[in-house]
């Protein structure tokens, strides 16, 4: 075996230990230079992606089997009938997980189809249309949103509102109930016009029949009537005026977030141009962040009416122009 000697091995050292050097200033000390091509790094990154989403989705199956009753290993409902299509904790094959936003969710939209989406939730007071509570979930449905709103209101303003208008999706047995032990006078649609309460047994949400017996009447009508000019302003304010109509963010606590500063600046414009102030915009409208996969939010009001203080009458309300 051939011996190198220690002067000859300095040689041959010193110039990789320089190359070393001028590597880690060219490239920094953590690339070393053994790492896979970008190609099937991105293809390594992509399959542990969906590995992950994989997990996400057989973790969740694997809860709503749990919440059903079943349990592993079981092929059929032990109660009798046909067996089971999937195994326990096996996703439907249209499952699906986002690779962006984890949070967000698959909502259909007024005009772009299915896209990935956050629910806003505003609350509007229906003497100056201001939003007193926001709020955002990750759920198409409304359902379970006013107690959330009305809370909110109750903590930042120690009162609750005297009356609250509702559209359709906001109706259904529990928050109805809800709104009669807090003692408010709501007007919520049960269905839409066309639709009507076709399908609910009414003798089993006893609420909701209340509901609907309330808005049957002409006075009650015309008061729910008044929500239609009353919460949609503000919307128009926030997306025609700022040009809102995406999230930039993700996640559903930064959304939330983004969602009240967006409220505060729409406030803000509104009471500027009343009061003869600034005309222009707060800040221009923008694609919001197109590059990034679309986060739209689609939004639903609920209208809130306070009772005036001891000794005021509450002022005759005018609608306020949506541009």
């Amino acid at each position: 075996m051939p011996l190198v000697s220690v002067d000859h091995a300095d040689t041959l050292r010193n110039p990789a230990d320089e190359t070393d050097v001028a590597e880690d200033v060219r490239l920094g000390p953590a690339v070393r230079g053994d790492e896979l091509p970008a190609e099937l790094r991105r293809r390594e990154d992509r399959l542990a992606a969906i590995r992950a989403a994989q997990a996400r989705l057989e973790a969740a199956q694997r809860a709503a089997d749990a919440a059903r009753g079943r349990q592993p290993g079981q092929t059929r409902n032990p109660k009798g009938g046909r067996p089971y299509k999937r195994a326990y904790g096996e996703p439907d094959e249209k499952s699906q997980s986002n690779f962006t936003d984890l949070e967000s969710g698959i909502m259909k939209t007024g005009n772009e189809g299915f896209q990935q989406c956050y629910n806003a939730q505003a609350a509007v007071d229906a003497e100056h249309q201001l939003l007193v509570a926001t709020d955002v979930t990750a759920n198409a449905s409304d359902q379970g949103g006013l107690p959330v709103l009305l809370d909110q209101v109750r903590e930042t303003f120690e009162t609750q509102p005297e009356t609250v208008l509702a559209d359709a999706g906001y109706c259904n047995e529990r928050d109805l109930a809800d709104l009669e032990t807090r003692g408010v006078d709501g007007y919520v649609a049960a269905g839409r016009e066309d639709k009507g309460v076709a399908g609910r047994d009414l003798e089993k949400h006893p609420a909701t029949g209340r509901m609907v017996e309330k808005l049957s009447t002409p006075a009650g009508r015309a008061v729910y009537a008044e929500r239609k000019w009353l919460s949609e302003a503000p919307y128009g304010w926030v997306k025609h005026v700022l040009g809102f109509r995406r999230f930039s963010l993700r996640g559903l606590a930064q959304v939330r977030g983004e969602w009240d500063l967006v409220c505060l600046a729409g406030e803000r414009q509104a009471s500027a141009r009343a009061d003869g102030g600034v005309t222009g915009r707060l800040f221009g409208s923008a694609d919001r962040n197109r590059s990034c996969e679309s986060r739209r939010f689609e939004g639903c009001t609920a209208c809130f009416r306070f009772a005036p203080p001891a000794g005021r009458k509450s002022p005759a309300r005018r609608p306020r122009k949506t541009p």
